[in-house]
């Protein structure tokens, strides 16, 4: 996650892209992201890139969101298994956590 903390305020529209390709793989991790980084996908629609504060915001606060998430790691058998189902218009989604 050391990668998504250092990561620069976007300058640019493709940077924005890049920081949304890095942090897309962990959303179902992250509470709430479509809501955070909604200020963040505004600036993806449209036609003139202008950072704001508001988008400020948004970047920091899925930065902190990002890099709290917990981590994978080995699954302890011993123990009991939680199963959260998610189906949305073109899949199933599973989140298997203890």
């Amino acid at each position: 996650m050391q990668a998504i903390t250092k990561w620069p305020i976007p300058k640019k529209i493709k940077v924005l892209r890049r920081f949304f390709r890095l942090t897309w793989y962990y959303w179902s991790f992250v509470k709430n992201y479509a809501c955070i980084s909604s200020p963040l996908t505004y600036l993806l629609e449209k036609i003139s890139f202008i950072w704001n504060d508001e988008a400020t915001l948004a970047f920091s606060l899925l930065m902190d969101a990002m890099s709290s998430t917990p981590t994978s790691v080995a699954p302890t058998f011993g123990k009991t298994f939680i199963v959260e189902c998610e189906a949305l218009g073109k899949g199933i989604y599973v989140t298997l956590t203890q």
